[in-house]
């Protein structure tokens, strides 16, 4: 908080997890960098709740929701925060960038259009990257031509996320491919249980694994409330087959060195427990 004040910063562009640890840790308690005008964040869902710490102690500053992988170069959709988000809404990754073209895939390859409806989020345009260095197997699962066009090379990136429209036309991000999960006989988005749990009043952040081997969903919190406290509130707010197996509290998350909660460090500390 120094540095920002002392360095009279006006914009930031900051990782979720860098802006969750500021507002967990009271940061703006100890001082209010009061020359910041922008703050951009990206690469994991900002909670809501942190982020009206944020506007709280910085009002007026235009706070804007980036969304975009590394294979694109890297953001391609952004959304800029009007009002205060609840708990349990999410804040929507917006619209496309100039030159960027975004758009939603069904299983079947056809396109989503429709408002409510999930479907796989791709992007093409000028910065779409070339592959991967030196794994072409992988370029090719990942680079492919696209589905909606049959006439000349267009080439986009399955990007493995999903999302869906609101009725306004704006993104709305629901999970990755990868945390979409059968367990019991129903298909559960790992999200879904993680935005249950960070709709929790003193549940500061929250992220869930899935032991498939096991079979138990496990979800690893930051905050006030003990571990059966929460067990109680998800149970309330959760249909039985959803309510995680194992519920851990934790002094801080782990971090990737991009600044991303570990997800597969949790995973091995859930399966050592």
């Amino acid at each position: 908080m120094d540095y920002l004040a002392d360095g009279q910063v006006t914009t930031l562009v900051w990782a979720v997890s860098a802006l969750c640890f500021v507002s967990i840790m009271h940061g703006f308690d100890y001082r209010v960098p009061r020359t910041v005008r922008r703050v951009l964040f990206s690469g994991e869902v900002m909670p809501p709740k942190q982020l009206r710490v944020w506007r709280s102690f910085l009002p007026g500053v235009r706070f804007v929701n980036l969304y975009g992988p590394t294979e694109i170069t890297c953001n391609c959709t952004y959304f800029e925060v009007e009002r205060d988000y609840q708990d349990d809404e999410v804040i929507p990754m917006g619209r496309a960038f100039p030159n960027e073209r975004v758009f939603l895939l069904d299983e079947d390859g056809g396109e989503v259009t429709s408002p409510g409806v999930e479907g796989e989020v791709c992007v093409g345009g000028t910065a779409l990257g070339l592959g991967y260095l030196g794994d072409g197997e992988k370029t090719a699962a990942a680079f492919v031509q696209s589905p909606l066009n049959r006439r000349w090379l267009e080439p986009v990136y399955r990007t493995g996320d999903l999302a869906r429209y609101d009725e306004r036309g704006d993104l709305v991000y629901a999970s990755r491919k990868d945390h979409q999960i059968k367990h019991l006989g129903q298909r559960i988005e790992l999200g879904d249980i993680e935005a249950a749990a960070q709709a929790v009043e003193g549940v500061e952040r929250a992220c869930c694994v899935y032991d498939a081997r096991r079979k138990r969903i496990r979800l690893f919190y930051l905050g006030a409330p003990t571990e059966d406290e929460l067990l109680d509130a998800l149970g309330k707010r959760l249909p039985p087959y959803m309510v995680p197996r194992q519920v851990r509290r934790l002094d801080q998350m782990p971090l990737t060195k991009n600044g991303k909660i570990d997800r597969a460090e949790l995973a091995q500390m859930g399966a050592r427990r």
